[in-house]
Protein backbone atom coordinates (compact mmCIF):
# COMPACT_ATOMS: atom_id res chain seq x y z
CA UNK A 1 0.00 0.00 0.00
CA UNK A 2 1.22 3.82 -0.57
CA UNK A 3 1.71 6.51 2.07
CA UNK A 4 -1.93 7.76 2.84
CA UNK A 5 -2.69 11.28 1.04
CA UNK A 6 -3.72 13.98 3.68
CA UNK A 7 -6.36 15.71 2.37
CA UNK A 8 -7.50 19.01 2.32
CA UNK A 9 -10.61 20.33 2.30
CA UNK A 10 -11.02 22.92 -0.68
CA UNK A 11 -11.93 26.25 1.55
CA UNK A 12 -8.78 25.51 3.91
CA UNK A 13 -6.73 25.15 0.80
CA UNK A 14 -7.71 28.54 -0.71
CA UNK A 15 -7.53 29.74 2.84
CA UNK A 16 -4.09 28.94 3.19
CA UNK A 17 -3.38 30.35 -0.35
CA UNK A 18 -5.26 33.59 0.69
CA UNK A 19 -3.07 34.04 3.66
CA UNK A 20 0.39 33.26 1.73
CA UNK A 21 -0.78 35.68 -0.75
CA UNK A 22 -1.25 38.38 2.04
CA UNK A 23 1.84 37.64 3.69
CA UNK A 24 4.22 38.02 0.44
CA UNK A 25 2.12 41.43 -0.17
CA UNK A 26 2.34 42.29 3.26
CA UNK A 27 6.35 42.05 3.25
CA UNK A 28 6.41 43.87 -0.77
CA UNK A 29 4.53 46.63 0.93
CA UNK A 30 6.90 47.06 3.78
CA UNK A 31 9.70 46.80 1.59
CA UNK A 32 8.16 49.50 -0.94
CA UNK A 33 7.34 51.49 1.83
CA UNK A 34 10.97 51.22 3.61
CA UNK A 35 12.74 52.32 0.45
CA UNK A 36 10.28 55.41 0.13
CA UNK A 37 11.01 56.40 3.63
CA UNK A 38 15.01 55.91 3.16
CA UNK A 39 14.85 57.90 0.03
CA UNK A 40 12.85 60.89 1.11
CA UNK A 41 15.39 60.86 4.21
CA UNK A 42 18.35 61.08 2.10
CA UNK A 43 16.98 63.73 0.22
CA UNK A 44 15.88 65.73 3.03
CA UNK A 45 19.12 65.33 4.61
CA UNK A 46 20.50 66.42 0.89
CA UNK A 47 18.72 69.34 0.70
CA UNK A 48 19.53 71.14 4.47
CA UNK A 49 22.61 73.09 4.40
CA UNK A 50 25.69 71.57 6.01
CA UNK A 51 26.54 73.28 9.32
CA UNK A 52 29.30 75.68 8.68
CA UNK A 53 31.85 75.22 11.72
CA UNK A 54 33.30 78.98 12.15
CA UNK A 55 37.54 78.71 12.93
CA UNK A 56 38.32 80.46 16.59
CA UNK A 57 39.64 83.36 14.50
CA UNK A 58 36.38 84.11 12.77
CA UNK A 59 34.35 84.18 16.32
CA UNK A 60 37.40 86.20 17.40
CA UNK A 61 37.01 88.61 14.38
CA UNK A 62 32.87 89.14 14.34
CA UNK A 63 33.47 89.26 18.23
CA UNK A 64 35.77 92.54 17.67
CA UNK A 65 34.12 93.99 14.96
CA UNK A 66 30.77 93.69 17.07
CA UNK A 67 32.74 95.51 19.78
CA UNK A 68 33.96 98.49 17.38
CA UNK A 69 30.72 99.21 16.34
CA UNK A 70 29.44 99.54 19.91
CA UNK A 71 32.46 101.87 20.40
CA UNK A 72 32.17 105.69 20.39
CA UNK A 73 34.55 105.70 17.39
CA UNK A 74 32.01 102.79 15.82
CA UNK A 75 29.04 104.76 16.67
CA UNK A 76 30.50 108.09 15.26
CA UNK A 77 31.80 106.60 11.86
CA UNK A 78 28.48 105.24 11.56
CA UNK A 79 26.42 108.56 11.68
CA UNK A 80 28.93 109.76 9.09
CA UNK A 81 27.84 107.44 7.15
CA UNK A 82 24.71 107.99 7.32
CA UNK A 83 25.11 111.40 6.89
CA UNK A 84 26.39 111.25 3.55
CA UNK A 85 24.46 108.71 2.36
CA UNK A 86 21.42 111.36 2.07
CA UNK A 87 23.95 113.87 -0.59
CA UNK A 88 23.59 114.17 -3.75
CA UNK A 89 26.50 113.87 -6.33
CA UNK A 90 26.56 118.15 -6.65
CA UNK A 91 26.50 118.73 -2.75
CA UNK A 92 29.59 116.45 -1.84
CA UNK A 93 31.55 118.34 -5.08
CA UNK A 94 30.83 121.45 -2.79
CA UNK A 95 32.16 119.74 -0.04
CA UNK A 96 35.63 118.37 -0.84
CA UNK A 97 37.00 120.34 1.69
CA UNK A 98 35.60 118.16 3.86
CA UNK A 99 38.21 117.63 7.07
CA UNK A 100 36.06 115.24 8.77
CA UNK A 101 38.69 112.61 8.28
CA UNK A 102 41.26 115.03 9.36
CA UNK A 103 40.18 114.68 12.95
CA UNK A 104 38.12 111.27 13.65
CA UNK A 105 40.41 108.69 10.97
CA UNK A 106 43.46 107.46 12.15
CA UNK A 107 44.99 109.28 9.30
CA UNK A 108 46.49 112.39 11.00
CA UNK A 109 48.46 110.83 13.42
CA UNK A 110 52.59 111.49 12.76
CA UNK A 111 55.33 111.99 15.12
CA UNK A 112 57.47 113.22 13.04
CA UNK A 113 58.97 117.05 12.36
CA UNK A 114 57.74 117.48 9.01
CA UNK A 115 54.80 114.86 9.10
CA UNK A 116 53.22 114.60 5.44
CA UNK A 117 49.60 112.96 6.06
CA UNK A 118 47.73 114.85 3.11
CA UNK A 119 47.52 111.80 0.49
CA UNK A 120 46.32 109.76 3.66
CA UNK A 121 44.33 112.64 4.66
CA UNK A 122 42.80 112.31 0.66
CA UNK A 123 41.62 109.20 1.22
CA UNK A 124 40.49 108.35 4.40
CA UNK A 125 37.56 110.72 4.10
CA UNK A 126 34.06 108.91 3.71
CA UNK A 127 33.02 111.97 1.60
CA UNK A 128 35.38 112.19 -0.78
CA UNK A 129 35.47 108.42 -1.40
CA UNK A 130 31.67 108.33 -2.28
CA UNK A 131 32.07 111.05 -4.68
CA UNK A 132 34.61 109.36 -6.50
CA UNK A 133 33.30 105.75 -6.44
CA UNK A 134 30.27 106.96 -7.61
CA UNK A 135 31.46 108.84 -10.85
CA UNK A 136 33.72 105.98 -10.96
CA UNK A 137 30.24 104.35 -12.44
CA UNK A 138 29.62 106.68 -14.92
CA UNK A 139 30.49 106.73 -18.40
CA UNK A 140 34.38 108.14 -19.45
CA UNK A 141 32.84 111.45 -20.96
CA UNK A 142 30.95 112.33 -17.21
CA UNK A 143 33.97 111.36 -15.77
CA UNK A 144 36.52 114.02 -17.78
CA UNK A 145 34.20 116.57 -17.61
CA UNK A 146 33.31 115.77 -13.80
CA UNK A 147 37.34 116.00 -13.37
CA UNK A 148 37.47 119.37 -15.49
CA UNK A 149 34.11 121.10 -13.04
CA UNK A 150 36.04 119.90 -9.81
CA UNK A 151 39.29 121.39 -10.79
CA UNK A 152 38.00 124.60 -12.36
CA UNK A 153 35.94 124.91 -9.06
CA UNK A 154 38.68 124.39 -6.10
CA UNK A 155 41.06 126.21 -8.16
CA UNK A 156 39.12 129.13 -8.25
CA UNK A 157 38.16 128.93 -4.78
CA UNK A 158 41.80 128.86 -3.73
CA UNK A 159 42.75 131.91 -5.96
CA UNK A 160 39.96 133.50 -3.93
CA UNK A 161 41.01 132.20 -0.36
CA UNK A 162 44.66 133.72 -0.61
CA UNK A 163 43.39 136.73 -2.57
CA UNK A 164 41.38 137.75 0.52
CA UNK A 165 44.25 136.71 2.74
CA UNK A 166 46.66 138.80 1.35
CA UNK A 167 43.99 141.66 0.93
CA UNK A 168 43.49 141.30 4.80
CA UNK A 169 47.71 141.83 5.30
CA UNK A 170 47.76 144.38 3.18
CA UNK A 171 44.61 146.43 5.16
CA UNK A 172 43.77 144.52 8.38
CA UNK A 173 41.42 147.00 9.31
CA UNK A 174 38.85 146.07 6.09
CA UNK A 175 38.10 142.97 8.16
CA UNK A 176 37.75 142.17 11.40
CA UNK A 177 39.66 139.21 11.23
CA UNK A 178 41.53 137.25 8.36
CA UNK A 179 40.16 134.15 6.52
CA UNK A 180 41.54 131.02 8.07
CA UNK A 181 44.30 128.92 6.15
CA UNK A 182 42.80 125.61 7.19
CA UNK A 183 43.70 122.22 5.66
CA UNK A 184 40.59 121.77 3.58
CA UNK A 185 41.25 123.86 0.90
CA UNK A 186 44.64 122.20 0.04
CA UNK A 187 42.69 118.63 0.55
CA UNK A 188 40.27 120.17 -1.78
CA UNK A 189 42.90 121.19 -4.48
CA UNK A 190 44.30 117.42 -3.72
CA UNK A 191 41.28 115.87 -4.51
CA UNK A 192 40.81 117.99 -7.86
CA UNK A 193 44.46 116.49 -8.82
CA UNK A 194 43.72 112.79 -7.74
CA UNK A 195 40.32 113.55 -9.86
CA UNK A 196 42.17 114.74 -13.11
CA UNK A 197 44.82 111.65 -12.90
CA UNK A 198 41.92 109.25 -12.28
CA UNK A 199 39.55 110.40 -15.40
CA UNK A 200 42.02 112.06 -17.69
CA UNK A 201 45.52 111.92 -18.95
CA UNK A 202 48.92 112.12 -17.71
CA UNK A 203 49.22 115.47 -19.77
CA UNK A 204 46.22 116.94 -18.99
CA UNK A 205 47.11 116.38 -15.35
CA UNK A 206 50.65 117.33 -15.72
CA UNK A 207 49.01 120.56 -17.22
CA UNK A 208 46.93 120.49 -13.63
CA UNK A 209 49.98 120.66 -11.90
CA UNK A 210 51.61 122.89 -13.43
CA UNK A 211 48.91 125.58 -12.56
CA UNK A 212 49.28 124.56 -9.38
CA UNK A 213 53.13 125.55 -8.49
CA UNK A 214 51.99 128.59 -10.94
CA UNK A 215 49.38 129.68 -8.42
CA UNK A 216 52.46 129.18 -5.47
CA UNK A 217 55.02 130.97 -7.23
CA UNK A 218 52.57 133.90 -7.86
CA UNK A 219 51.42 133.97 -3.93
CA UNK A 220 55.17 133.80 -2.92
CA UNK A 221 55.70 136.29 -5.01
CA UNK A 222 52.94 138.87 -3.90
CA UNK A 223 53.66 138.27 -0.60
CA UNK A 224 57.27 139.76 -0.61
CA UNK A 225 55.38 142.89 -1.94
CA UNK A 226 53.65 143.22 1.44
CA UNK A 227 55.85 144.32 4.68
CA UNK A 228 53.20 143.34 7.27
CA UNK A 229 53.46 139.49 6.54
CA UNK A 230 56.05 137.97 8.99
CA UNK A 231 59.19 136.02 7.81
CA UNK A 232 57.65 132.75 8.86
CA UNK A 233 54.60 133.14 6.83
CA UNK A 234 56.42 133.88 3.68
CA UNK A 235 58.16 130.55 4.45
CA UNK A 236 55.56 128.48 5.61
CA UNK A 237 52.47 129.93 3.81
CA UNK A 238 53.23 129.29 -0.07
CA UNK A 239 54.22 125.09 0.16
CA UNK A 240 50.74 124.77 2.56
CA UNK A 241 48.70 126.24 -0.03
CA UNK A 242 48.51 123.13 -1.95
CA UNK A 243 49.00 119.30 -0.90
CA UNK A 244 52.23 118.18 0.90
CA UNK A 245 55.21 117.09 -1.10
CA UNK A 246 54.51 113.02 -0.22
CA UNK A 247 51.26 113.74 -1.39
CA UNK A 248 52.05 115.57 -4.45
CA UNK A 249 54.71 112.77 -5.09
CA UNK A 250 52.09 110.15 -4.63
CA UNK A 251 50.00 111.80 -7.51
CA UNK A 252 52.25 112.38 -10.21
CA UNK A 253 53.40 109.00 -9.81
CA UNK A 254 49.73 107.28 -9.76
CA UNK A 255 48.71 109.38 -13.14
CA UNK A 256 51.57 108.82 -14.81
CA UNK A 257 51.77 104.47 -14.41
CA UNK A 258 47.69 105.34 -15.01
CA UNK A 259 48.49 106.70 -18.38
CA UNK A 260 50.30 104.03 -20.95
CA UNK A 261 50.09 107.08 -23.53
CA UNK A 262 52.42 109.75 -21.95
CA UNK A 263 55.96 109.59 -22.96
CA UNK A 264 58.04 106.39 -22.86
CA UNK A 265 60.96 108.13 -21.99
CA UNK A 266 59.85 110.12 -19.24
CA UNK A 267 58.43 107.21 -18.19
CA UNK A 268 61.32 105.17 -18.00
CA UNK A 269 63.26 108.35 -16.23
CA UNK A 270 60.62 108.63 -13.43
CA UNK A 271 60.99 105.05 -12.56
CA UNK A 272 64.79 105.22 -12.44
CA UNK A 273 64.89 108.66 -10.45
CA UNK A 274 62.14 106.92 -8.23
CA UNK A 275 64.34 104.02 -7.08
CA UNK A 276 67.62 106.12 -7.04
CA UNK A 277 65.28 108.34 -4.41
CA UNK A 278 64.88 105.06 -2.32
CA UNK A 279 67.91 103.44 -2.12
CA UNK A 280 69.23 106.76 -1.09
CA UNK A 281 67.12 106.60 2.03
CA UNK A 282 64.98 110.13 0.66
CA UNK A 283 61.53 108.55 -0.38
CA UNK A 284 59.84 105.70 0.96
CA UNK A 285 57.18 103.73 -0.05
CA UNK A 286 54.09 102.06 1.33
CA UNK A 287 50.79 100.84 0.52
CA UNK A 288 46.99 101.05 1.38
CA UNK A 289 43.72 100.22 1.07
CA UNK A 290 40.83 101.98 -0.57
CA UNK A 291 37.54 100.10 0.90
CA UNK A 292 34.21 101.14 -0.01
CA UNK A 293 32.76 104.28 1.33
CA UNK A 294 30.89 102.73 3.65
CA UNK A 295 33.20 100.13 5.02
CA UNK A 296 32.46 99.31 8.54
CA UNK A 297 35.90 98.80 9.41
CA UNK A 298 38.16 100.45 6.69
CA UNK A 299 42.10 100.57 6.10
CA UNK A 300 42.21 104.57 7.29
CA UNK A 301 40.03 103.77 10.98
CA UNK A 302 41.72 104.24 14.08
CA UNK A 303 40.43 100.83 15.22
CA UNK A 304 42.26 98.93 11.58
CA UNK A 305 45.03 100.91 13.78
CA UNK A 306 44.40 99.45 16.88
CA UNK A 307 42.90 95.90 15.91
CA UNK A 308 44.02 93.40 13.38
CA UNK A 309 44.24 93.63 9.83
CA UNK A 310 41.80 90.89 9.55
CA UNK A 311 38.81 92.63 10.41
CA UNK A 312 38.98 95.66 8.01
CA UNK A 313 35.62 95.51 5.70
CA UNK A 314 36.78 93.81 2.40
CA UNK A 315 34.67 93.94 -0.40
CA UNK A 316 35.53 93.40 -4.04
CA UNK A 317 36.61 96.05 -6.29
CA UNK A 318 38.69 97.40 -3.49
CA UNK A 319 42.08 99.22 -4.58
CA UNK A 320 45.35 99.72 -3.59
CA UNK A 321 47.24 102.63 -3.61
CA UNK A 322 51.06 103.15 -3.04
CA UNK A 323 52.02 106.14 -1.14
CA UNK A 324 55.33 107.72 -1.22
CA UNK A 325 57.00 109.97 1.78
CA UNK A 326 59.50 112.05 1.49
CA UNK A 327 61.47 112.92 4.42
CA UNK A 328 59.61 113.92 7.09
CA UNK A 329 61.84 115.24 9.70
CA UNK A 330 63.84 117.40 6.89
CA UNK A 331 62.08 119.86 4.89
CA UNK A 332 64.22 121.05 2.55
CA UNK A 333 65.47 117.40 1.77
CA UNK A 334 61.85 116.87 0.74
CA UNK A 335 61.29 119.74 -0.95
CA UNK A 336 64.42 118.77 -2.88
CA UNK A 337 62.71 115.13 -3.87
CA UNK A 338 59.53 116.79 -5.08
CA UNK A 339 61.26 119.26 -7.47
CA UNK A 340 63.26 116.45 -8.88
CA UNK A 341 59.85 114.35 -9.95
CA UNK A 342 58.94 117.76 -10.89
CA UNK A 343 61.55 118.22 -13.28
CA UNK A 344 61.17 114.88 -15.12
CA UNK A 345 57.72 115.92 -16.04
CA UNK A 346 58.40 119.10 -17.50
CA UNK A 347 57.86 121.72 -14.25
CA UNK A 348 60.67 123.79 -12.60
CA UNK A 349 60.64 126.11 -10.01
CA UNK A 350 61.29 129.71 -11.07
CA UNK A 351 64.81 131.38 -11.25
CA UNK A 352 65.69 127.35 -12.79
Amino acid sequence: MGDPMVRISPARFVKNKLSQSTSVGICLSMLVLAHFIDYRFSVTKRSQPVPVVESKESLKRQRIVEQAARSVHGKRVAQEIERIRGLSTREMESQLDDTWAVFWSGAQHASALNPQLDFSRLLACRLRRRFIQTVDEQPPDVRRETARLVRQVWMNQQKSHYRNWLEFRRDPTANSEPPPLGIGIRLAVGTSLFCTARWTTANEFVEHVAECWSGLEELRETMKTIPSIHELERQFVPPNSLPDHSCLVSLIVYAIRRDESFSKSKRAELEELLEKLQQQGQLGSSTAIWNAWDASIDWFDMLHLSLDESCIDRRAGDEEFTFYTCDQNDRKSSEETLVAVLKVIGIKMSGE
